[in-house]
This record gives C-alpha cells, sequence and structure tokens, in this order.
C-alpha cells in the first residue's frame, strides 16, 4: 500500500487532466485517477468510496471541472454529497474559466461544508500544488480529529462497563 494520496481528477478536457496528472505524479506525494466526465467521475468516486471514514482507499481530494458533458461539476457535487459513505469535507478543487461572480455563488452554496477551493483556468502549476497540498493537509488533520473523538467517545462509554468475573 503506498503512502501516497490519491486525488480524483474529474475533466473533460483530455489534455488538461493529464497535464494535472502528470504535475501532481511528479511530485511523487500523489497518485491520480482521471475521469473524463461527470458519469465516470461519479463512477470512479463510487468504486474508491471511503466507508464510515476509513479508507477503503485513500482518495484525498478530489480536483472537479465545472462545464462537462454528460454531468456537469454541481450535478456531481451534488451525487457524492448524497453518498453516505462520503464525509462531507473531502476537499473539492473547483476548475474552470468561469469568471461570473454568480456562478461561483451558485458553486459555494451547492459545496457548503465540503473544504471547496476554486482554481482558475489557466493556473500555474505551484498554484495548483499548493492548493492540493492544503487540501490534502487539511483533509488527514480532519481524519486525525474525527479519529480521536471517536475513540474519546468509545473510552467514556467503556468507563462506565462493569466487568464481571465468571
Amino acid at each position: 500500500m503506498s503512502n501516497k494520496s490519491l486525488i480524483l481528477v474529474v475533466e473533460d478536457e483530455k489534455d488538461m487532466a493529464e497535464h494535472i496528472k502528470n504535475t501532481l505524479v511528479k511530485t511523487d506525494r500523489y497518485e491520480v485517477l482521471n475521469a473524463y466526465d461527470g458519469e465516470e467521475g461519479l463512477a470512479v468516486f463510487n468504486e474508491n468510496s471511503r466507508f464510515f471514514g476509513f479508507a477503503k482507499n485513500r482518495i484525498k481530494c478530489i480536483v472537479l471541472d465545472l462545464k462537462m458533458p454528460k454531468m456537469n461539476g454541481l450535478q456531481f457535487l451534488k451525487e457524492i454529497r448524497n453518498n453516505e459513505y462520503c464525509f462531507t469535507r473531502l476537499p473539492v478543487i473547483i476548475l474552470s474559466a468561469y469568471e461570473d461572480q454568480d456562478k461561483w455563488l451558485e458553486v459555494t452554496s451547492v459545496v457548503s461544508g465540503m473544504v471547496c477551493h476554486y482554481l482558475k483556468k489557466p493556473f500555474k502549476k505551484i498554484e495548483l500544488l499548493s492548493i492540493i497540498d492544503r487540501a490534502v493537509n487539511y483533509e488527514m488533520e480532519y481524519m486525525i480529529d474525527e479519529t480521536k473523538k471517536r475513540l474519546t467517545e468509545k473510552m467514556d462509554e467503556l468507563r462506565g462497563v462493569e466487568i464481571v468475573e465468571i
């Protein structure tokens, strides 16, 4: 099992998707799954969903284009938010050429509760890496905090249990 963080890139422009993948893989910190439309992205996501917060896989972040065929980015986000095994705090980085502020407001209302960054196309490699690094680190910190919380709750439950010798 690799220590690299798994990133899902959902981008219909194959050249852009490959550019993102190559940029991330070259750092030797990430593995990347590419999907070329929202439906394919949803299928890849569902195949690699978390199981109650524990990694059935290791998806740490999603890089998502908004304007795609078959299922756009907003529809994709709504679908993954409905996935019972998806942490709502899974970082999503929105890629788009949209400059319309109203469109961005629509996006933020859909993804409320998710860590979301917006990266306007075209972007610089260093900008992409910086945002993904922050998002992945945030997600890891969140997972640690959630695990600590669950352990504390279980320990509190166990403190009230009497041990009876048979």
